[in-house]
């Protein structure tokens, strides 16, 4: 998402989120039918959290130089990432 208001193409500012899935311990289904499972005990914390996993690549000419910045849970900068010509995805880092 481009938060400059401009094309992703010319933006000097992007948004870029990643969704990773969640599931709480214990979590248990038992099949209804074929397509349909009943919950049988809907689990307790701590919730899990999948690890990012993954690349990232702006193919835009500029990309060598646009700074990539982690944030933080808060949304808050977190450091450098990397650059965008190849964003490597970190497992326990904001993006």
């Amino acid at each position: 998402m481009a938060l400059d208001d401009q094309p992703l193409a010319t933006s000097s500012r992007i948004l870029l989120q990643v969704m990773s899935e969640e599931r709480e311990t214990n979590h248990q289904t038992e099949p209804v039918n074929e397509t349909v499972k009943r919950i049988v005990n809907i689990g307790t914390d701590p919730w899990r959290v999948r690890e990012f996993t993954g690349t990232v690549r702006f193919k835009r000419a500029d990309a060598r130089q646009l700074k990539v910045t982690a944030l933080d849970f808060n949304g808050y900068p977190a450091g450098p990432a990397g650059i965008a010509t190849e964003l490597k995805l970190q497992p326990t880092t904001m993006y």
